[in-house]
C-alpha cells in the first residue's frame, strides 16, 4: 500500500467505558493492488488509565460478515 494512502475521513464518535477508549471514523474506502478497505467506519480501541492513554498500541478494527451470517470484529492494524 505504501507510506501514503489517500483516504478521506469524516466525523465519528467516541466513548470511554471503564478503562477502554473506543472511537470510530467514517472512511471513503481505499483500493490499491490486492488490498481493499470498504467504505464505512473504522473502529479504534485502546486502554486508558485514569484519563491517560496506555503506551501499548491500540487496535484498528472493522466489522465483517463471515459466511454471510455471523458479524464479527477483524483486526486490520494498530496505532500508537
Amino acid at each position: 500500500v505504501g507510506a501514503f494512502s489517500p483516504v478521506e475521513l469524516d466525523d465519528g464518535t467516541w466513548n470511554v467505558d471503564g478503562d477502554v477508549l473506543r472511537f470510530n471514523l467514517a472512511t471513503t474506502g481505499l483500493e490499491r493492488g490486492d488490498i481493499t478497505l470498504e467504505e464505512g467506519p473504522l473502529y479504534f480501541k485502546t486502554i486508558v488509565y485514569t484519563g491517560q492513554l496506555s503506551s501499548k498500541r491500540g487496535l484498528i478494527l472493522v466489522k465483517q460478515r463471515r459466511n454471510l451470517i455471523r458479524l464479527e470484529w477483524r483486526i486490520v492494524g494498530t496505532f500508537s
